[in-house]
């Protein structure tokens, strides 16, 4: 019984994998099917740290991959593992989110809201001087990457 379980978790796992990664939002602003790039990375090792904001939280990320496209994706608590593959081609930027994974936990909740996580891929994207970013989001991140990819077009 829990063999069945786990196996009908990995399949979840993995059919979550392939549909979150179809598509991506480009630095052009056009919802695109994510495909091959003719470059391929040239780093396989997961550099690690931190980014400060503006109002003083510290942001985890991991940042693996070396090609000349950048992805940024918040909810690398959740996502990285399934979407780590896309290294092969791009640079991925993974960060967890304010409160969330191994970034600072924060008490006083009018620093958590919406306009907050917006500030916080802001400072991811300034911290690493990428210009224009492609961004994964779905669900709430979604609508998270969205103002950000209107702004930096």
């Amino acid at each position: 019984m829990a063999s069945s379980a786990t196996s009908d978790y990995c399949k979840i796992r993995r059919r979550t994998a392939v549909l979150g990664s179809l598509f991506l939002i480009s630095s052009s602003g056009a919802l695109c099917q994510a495909r091959h790039q003719p470059q391929k990375s040239t780093a396989s090792s997961v550099k690690t740290g931190y980014v400060t904001s503006k109002d003083g939280i510290r942001l985890y990320y991991a940042k693996v991959g070396g090609g000349q496209n950048t992805v940024i994706m918040p909810g690398r608590l959740f996502a990285f593992h399934d979407f780590q593959s896309l290294a092969k081609w791009r640079t991925l930027i993974f960060y967890d989110m304010r409160n969330r994974g191994r970034s600072d936990r924060v008490m006083d909740t009018s620093k958590i809201s919406l306009q907050h996580d917006a500030d916080d891929l802001e400072a991811i994207r300034a911290h690493f001087g990428i210009e224009k970013p492609d961004l994964i989001g779905f669900s709430y991140l979604g609508k998270l990457v969205v103002p950000i990819r209107d702004a930096t077009s």
